[in-house]
């Protein structure tokens, strides 16, 4: 990471954007994670404002509308938030020369009926509204800037620590506390999709300048449905996986995505069991 950046992390209270700001304020960087009352990203004044004051050099965009059932109830609204503000900061980040890092998900490919892992030049088909925002915006995010990468991120997972004690919905934290509690558990047998270590994803991400602009699947492969992996999760933490995990009927859901291109660029993420194995073995040693 270049050390006289200065940085720019919008959606600073998120759950990536928050470990992301404090590890590179450790890092004696200059960084800026405002709060929506700070910078009001569907404000297209306000972000060039902000961006004449600040004069941010490397722009981290991670804000924006990401419930799925608030984006189809107020699409309007999405829009605005994921597509249109995305833009702006495009449009911004070209204007004063910034590098641009926008984080992007697996669900463009939702709606695909071929089977995955896709890669990079798989075509996305999204069928949900949040899914098709974050692809107007990838596409917007390639017209207007230049000097920008697209991460689509798996489904990242961490545990709660003392700096950040609470975590977002994940299939590991969820596990152990159902185990605690004796709650049952529904997972599927026909979904698919890669878990990432949050603390990975920071660790690649400070080397996400010495690969060159483009899309890019950012994070862990993972072969094994959702039903597997949580029940692999019970039996390593020795509950009761047995009467613990009821199978949820659906219909198959792959989101798997291959990393293999970012790994030609010498960033390679543990497969998603590998990672889970690790924060089990952590957390037990705690």
């Amino acid at each position: 990471m270049n050390t006289t950046h200065t940085i720019l992390i919008t959606g600073g209270s998120g759950f990536i954007a928050s470990r992301l700001a404090q590890r590179y304020q450790q890092s004696g960087l200059t960084v800026l994670a405002p709060n929506r009352k700070s910078l009001d990203i569907s404000d297209s004044d306000a972000i060039r404002q902000y961006f004449e004051l600040h004069q941010p050099t490397l722009v981290f965009h991670l804000a924006g509308m990401s419930s799925t059932e608030g984006c189809e109830q107020n699409q309007l609204l999405a829009k605005k938030i994921n597509v249109d503000a995305t833009t702006e900061i495009a449009k911004a980040c070209k204007a004063h020369q910034a590098k641009m890092v926008f984080f992007s998900t697996e669900q463009v490919f939702n709606g695909n009926s071929e089977a995955g892992p896709y890669t990079e030049s798989s075509t996305p088909i999204p069928n949900t509204y949040y899914g098709t925002t974050k692809l107007m915006a990838e596409t917007e995010v390639l017209k207007h800037c230049p000097t920008a990468w697209i991460l689509r991120l798996t489904w990242v997972y961490g545990l709660p620590t003392k700096e950040f004690p609470k975590v977002n919905p994940n299939i590991l934290w969820d596990s152990i506390v159902a185990g605690k509690e004796e709650t049952l558990i529904s997972a599927s047998k026909n979904e698919y999709r890669g878990l990432t270590e949050v603390g990975e994803l920071m660790s690649h991400l400070d080397h996400i300048e010495t690969i060159p602009y483009g899309i890019y699947h950012f994070g862990s492969e993972n072969n094994v449905s959702r039903y597997e992996i949580t029940e692999y999760i019970l039996r390593e933490l020795n509950f009761d996986a047995d009467n613990l995990l009821r199978e949820k009927r659906a219909g198959i859901r792959d989101l798997r995505l291959s990393n293999e291109k970012i790994k030609g660029e010498g960033l390679s993420f543990r497969d998603s069991k590998t990672a889970i194995s690790a924060s089990i073995k952590a957390y037990q040693q705690q």
